[in-house]
């Protein structure tokens, strides 16, 4: 008799199957655990689960912000890459995110409608940023409940409602999950015309 733990619960990492560098693979799993955990908390409550769900959604909105610029980056010349490695602040990489879209968006000569629907849905991504902002700039509130002076993590009372949150989250993750790709497609096409 076999043990499902072989074959069901072995994980190598760093192999050549699981690539530890492979950022969209990290961006993917972190946004299907918190999904995972929104739908366990619709079963129940969310009140014993808030702070790990809070740090993984404002981890997962950062990794989908690095993935996007290392695509992005691909697409543009070498002095005009977007550095991006050494930030952890969520306002800072959306704004980094939205000014490289907007130079491919000249330099490859993307069409109009794109840009327009661009700027609608990352709008829903930037107002998702702004609430988690206030409470979490630097991505430690959730992690530990003290700042390093030893004041409180969140000094005073905030009300959150996880329906909203989960609703903003899915609007936030679609912009990220999606952008390079509907970029790669019209760039596709555009060679394809191309006489």
């Amino acid at each position: 008799m076999y043990d499902k733990r072989d074959w069901n619960y072995n994980i190598t990492l760093h192999s050549a199957a699981h690539q530890h560098d492979d950022w969209a693979k990290y961006y993917s799993q972190y946004k299907f655990i918190v999904t995972m955990a929104f739908e366990t908390a619709w079963r129940g409550s969310c009140t014993g689960i808030y702070l790990p769900l809070l740090f993984l959604i404002r981890h997962t909105l950062e990794i989908g912000y690095k993935t996007n610029l290392i695509f992005l980056n691909t697409l543009l010349d070498p002095e005009e890459k977007t550095a991006y490695s050494n930030d952890h602040k969520l306002e800072k990489l959306h704004k980094k995110f939205k000014e490289t879209v907007e130079k491919i968006y000249k330099k490859k000569d993307l069409p109009q409608g794109f840009m327009n629907e661009f700027k609608s849905k990352v709008a829903k991504l930037e107002k998702f940023n702004d609430s988690l902002r206030t409470i979490d700039s630097c991505s430690t509130t959730f992690r530990y409940p003290e700042k390093v002076n030893g004041s409180p993590s969140i000094e005073n009372p905030i009300i959150i409602n996880f329906i909203d949150i989960k609703e903003a989250f899915d609007d936030a993750t679609t912009v990220l999950t999606f952008t390079h790709d509907v970029i790669a497609d019209y760039l596709n096409l555009k060679t394809q015309r191309a006489p």
